[in-house]
């Protein structure tokens, strides 16, 4: 009998579809089972985030548009049609905000449940490549084709400061202590600290750099144009582990701790497939095990995972009355800023477009 790893993976794609995977394990031999599937986009998918205490899922891409989804519910929210460009990059902050950057220059802070814009950061002259919000939530940093570095005030609303850079960075990452954070260049990775925004560290990969994440707040893993996965120690600058596989092309990255207590990584790639290694860290090294290959068939473009921690009784959550129950659900169902006539137009031609495509198909046959 198949049991829940308590993990679903989600993935977006250049054909515009959303997937998500369930993951079970039937022995010892992990499996992946379809549990959704998702055309509401009408353009290539750039980026999708998952928020880790209440399960909501937000997706962006090239339609300019951000789609909303209940991973618990298993429902459709609604979308947000605030930004004028790509939609390039997406991050949930405490399950109680989501920050998004587009091509049009702006970062907007939203409110969960109501989904209320609070804020338009504006100030780049160029597309935001990436958004990076501290672990205080007090800060954040985002990257431009403008060059520039931007540090964002969340408390007063307002930008901290400005850095230009040398070139176009890609991605910014933040470490989980918010000590350090990371700045990605083509296939250079800097390492900077937060106190005094020191560059202490020049990674330099056999190919761009797609994904970088924290395993640890020392230990980094960073995967793109290349056939491996790489785990770097930015303390010891020495290279701790490599995985090598047979795609070429890595889009995304995901690291998470499974309530069972192991350690995973998750990779998506351009050519469509997915794999889970299992992460061993120990003081005599690192060592990892594919524990999962699944190829979906789409051109991957990112990916993000949900871990559904089991609830354990508690007294806190035994004295939760029915009201507080009520009231939780009511905000879950808020109303949804009402998507514009254009976008509702641009939906009638996409449709309008499938359906005379298949038609046509239908007359060759």
């Amino acid at each position: 009998m198949a049991e829940y790893a308590d993990l679903e993976i989600i993935v977006g794609t250049y054909e515009e579809i959303l997937l998500a995977y369930r993951v079970t394990v039937v022995g010892e031999e992990w499996q992946m089972e379809e549990s959704f599937t998702d055309h509401s986009h009408l353009g290539s998918i750039r980026n999708v985030a998952v928020s880790k205490r209440r399960g909501f899922l937000a997706s962006g891409g090239t339609d300019e548009t951000v789609w909303l989804y209940s991973l618990k519910s298993r429902r459709l929210i609604g979308s947000l049609t605030q930004h004028t460009g790509s939609v390039t990059y997406l991050q949930f902050h405490q399950g109680s905000h989501l920050f998004s950057c587009s091509e049009d220059g702006t970062l907007c802070l939203w409110k969960t449940f109501t989904w209320e814009c609070l804020r338009t950061f504006k100030g780049h002259k160029g597309g935001i490549n990436c958004v990076a919000v501290h672990p205080s939530g007090k800060l954040a940093l985002s990257v431009s084709k403008d060059k520039t570095l931007r540090a964002w005030n969340l408390l007063k609303g307002r930008r901290a400061y400005v850095t230009n850079l040398y070139r176009v960075a890609d991605l910014v990452i933040w470490s989980p202590t918010g000590d350090n954070y990371i700045l990605v260049f083509g296939n250079k990775i800097e390492v900077y600290l937060t106190e005094n925004a020191a560059l202490t560290r020049i990674i330099e990969a056999s190919g761009r750099v797609n994904a970088v994440l924290f395993v640890t707040d020392s230990l980094i893993a960073f995967a793109g144009e290349s056939s491996e996965i790489e785990f770097y120690d930015i303390v010891k600058d020495a290279s701790q582990h490599k995985i090598t596989f047979s795609s070429t092309r890595t889009r995304g990255l995901c690291f998470k701790k499974l309530p069972s207590g192991k350690e995973i990584l998750i990779s998506a790639c351009s050519d469509g497939f997915i794999r889970i290694w299992n992460v061993s860290l120990t003081t005599d090294g690192i060592t990892t095990k594919c524990l999962l290959q699944h190829n979906s068939t789409f051109r991957l473009t990112c990916l993000d995972a949900f871990v559904n921690v089991p609830k354990q009784p508690s007294a806190t959550r035994e004295l939760k009355t029915k009201n507080e129950e009520q009231q939780s659900e009511e905000e879950t169902l808020s109303p949804l800023p009402v998507k514009s006539k254009e976008h509702l137009s641009k939906r009638a031609r996409h449709e309008e477009g499938v359906e005379i495509t298949k038609k046509k198909k239908k007359k060759k046959i």
